[in-house]
């Protein structure tokens, strides 16, 4: 029996990964699925399938394209959730940030690792407003309550992300909501190590047509879904049910490496990576 260690951020988006686990429905294939939530979010993953701590991970899109860059051996093997992203910009309730006076080269990011959607999502808010931003201006923080504790005593202004995920800490008064910003691409993909890649073909596919199937059945069977996102990732049903309308997986095989050059493009244009590998 091989164990698939496989990694994504603990939220609704990833709801299948936390089900694979549940009903292991790839034992008679001889594979075991484990799967890890990374609260630290994409960067973390990155370090962590270059480091052989996992096997596969279900990444931002921007994030992968970005790592393979900078060497990362690891391939997107499926596309996974189609529909934007819709990432929150907040700010700490005792900040006095005023977004009418826009985001400037002095305006401060906490993110929560480099190369995480908290990061790179920050480039191309910024362009809204006409402003190349640089290293200096991010703060790492982690996570959300990281981001919290670091605005709190002043270490950064803006936070984004994911709009419901983070959701509760608004609630609490932690936060403020202050804008919106979708990504201009599919958010998520699967990605495997260059060993997965080679070797486990037969475990791609059969993960691909699961997911395929599953997705499809959270939407079909939607009171039951709404009942067990809402439980099991702490959000209120009213924002799931929403959610579950907007949000379109769309599980299938990458079968070139040119399906990501205009994300690639973009990347090139905020000056996030430079134009030389090609991704997939």
């Amino acid at each position: 029996m091989k164990t698939i260690r496989i990694g994504g951020v603990p939220e609704h988006y990833n709801l299948p990964f936390y089900r694979i686990c549940e009903k292991q429905p790839f034992l008679s294939l001889g594979y075991k699925v484990d799967f890890t939530g990374y609260s630290t979010g994409t960067g973390s993953m990155l370090s962590d399938l270059r480091d052989n701590h996992l096997d596969m991970s279900v990444l931002l899109t921007e994030g992968i394209i970005t790592d393979q860059h900078e060497g990362n051996s690891a391939k997107i093997v499926a596309h996974y959730v189609k529909s934007p992203l819709v990432w929150g910009v907040h700010k700490h309730v005792n900040n006095a940030f005023d977004l009418k006076n826009g985001v400037s080269q002095k305006t401060r990011f906490a993110i929560s690792r480099p190369k995480s959607g908290s990061h790179l999502m920050a480039y191309l808010y910024a362009k809204k407003f006409g402003v190349n931003i640089h290293d200096d201006q991010f703060e790492v923080v982690n996570n959300m309550n990281g981001a919290a504790m670091a605005m709190e005593v002043d270490q950064a202004d803006l936070f984004l992300w994911e709009k419901y995920t983070i959701k509760p800490l608004i609630s609490q008064g932690i936060f403020s909501r202050i804008d919106e910003l979708s990504s201009p691409w599919e958010p998520f993909v699967i990605v495997a190590n260059d060993v997965i890649q080679k070797n486990e073909t037969p475990f791609i596919e059969a993960l691909i047509a699961w997911l395929r199937t599953e997705t499809m059945r959270i939407k079909q069977n939607r009171i039951e879904s709404i009942n067990d996102i809402s439980t099991r990732f702490k959000l209120e049903a009213s924002d799931v049910s929403y959610w579950l309308e907007q949000v379109e997986w769309d599980v299938k095989a990458v079968l070139s490496d040119q399906e990501f050059e205009h994300i690639e493009q973009i990347l090139i244009d905020l000056n996030i990576i430079q134009p030389q590998n090609v991704t997939g």
